[in-house]
């Protein structure tokens, strides 16, 4: 027996043209509740697995308390790959097993499709498929380092002024050591692994500067260390979540003048694209004046 549903207003509903949502309730033979959830995966042969995508879903699913229980191709439409969860019930209501269903499904296309967000992102990493993002594009939320030392003041500094950038921008970053890139003409894309010698090392290090030479302190921010395909290898990666807008701007400590760190100055980076700028004087002195203004008028 199976369960599906649809968004649409009740009072507009047609069954032969309506589409249902991706996901849906089965009885199984085995009198088993579990929840399908459709993925559309064109050019893959429904016959054979597909590890990578359900390694990444298994990873997914396990972080919100659900077990992946199988990922197969439909015999009856090529096109069409069901993947099944079992969800604990209780408590759960329709909405939720509806929600559910939505996020795998999207978090499937997305890595299908190639189309990277930082929560798939992370959900690779986590899964130690680190390799399947050789080809991924850099972008204003994506940023790759082959290798980062931390063994000097102008080293330190970029890192930093890296990570800021991306706190100030308006949405979460991910930053990866461990990623080498290539430039091309579109842009920025990763074409080869490097892990970290001492990776757990490389992060409380990278914390400690991060804590160091960033001001204010960035809310909730992650240093954490991925396993990237053979055993004893790793990356390292920092996860920079969308900051409050009372917060900002998030300033460094310090400016790389004349072949060395000026510590009496402050830079306040800001990511456009790919790249790391730094905001202009016309920028601080806006950021000042606004500030100053909502004083005066709170005062």
């Amino acid at each position: 027996m199976k369960l599906t549903w649809t968004a649409h207003d009740p009072s507009e509903f047609d069954e032969d043209i309506v589409i249902p949502e991706p996901g849906s309730i089965v009885l199984t033979d085995s009198d088993e509740l579990l929840v399908e959830v459709e993925i559309p995966i064109d050019g893959r042969d429904p016959f054979e697995p597909f590890p990578e995508l359900q390694r990444i879903l298994s990873s997914w699913s396990s972080e919100r308390g659900v077990e992946l229980v199988a990922l197969e191709g439909q015999l009856s439409n090529p096109y069409l790959w069901s993947g099944y969860f079992r969800l604990p019930t209780r408590g759960r209501t329709i909405g939720d097993v509806q929600e559910f269903a939505l996020q795998a499904h999207g978090i499937s296309a997305a890595f299908v499709d190639n189309s990277m967000s930082v929560d798939l992102l992370v959900t690779v990493l986590e899964s130690g498929l680190a390799a399947v993002l050789v080809g991924i594009q850099e972008s204003e939320f994506f940023e790759c380092k082959r290798q980062l030392r931390l063994t000097d003041e102008r080293s330190m500094f970029d890192f930093a002024r890296d990570v800021a950038a991306f706190a100030n921008s308006g949405a979460r970053g991910l930053l990866v050591v461990g990623l080498e890139t290539k430039s091309r003409r579109e842009g920025d894309f990763v074409v080869a692994l490097h892990p970290v010698p001492d990776a757990t090392r490389l992060a409380r290090l990278a914390r400690r500067t991060i804590d160091r030479l960033i001001f204010p302190p960035i809310d909730d921010l992650q240093v954490k260390t991925a396993q990237a395909g053979s055993a004893g290898a790793y990356l390292v990666y920092c996860i920079i979540p969308e900051q409050a807008a009372e917060l900002k701007p998030f300033m460094v400590a310090g400016a790389f003048m004349d072949g060395k760190i000026d510590g009496s100055i402050i830079s306040i980076p800001r990511r456009r694209n790919d790249e790391t700028l730094h905001l202009s004087p016309a920028s601080i002195h806006s950021f000042l004046a606004a500030g100053y203004a909502l004083f005066r008028r709170n005062g």
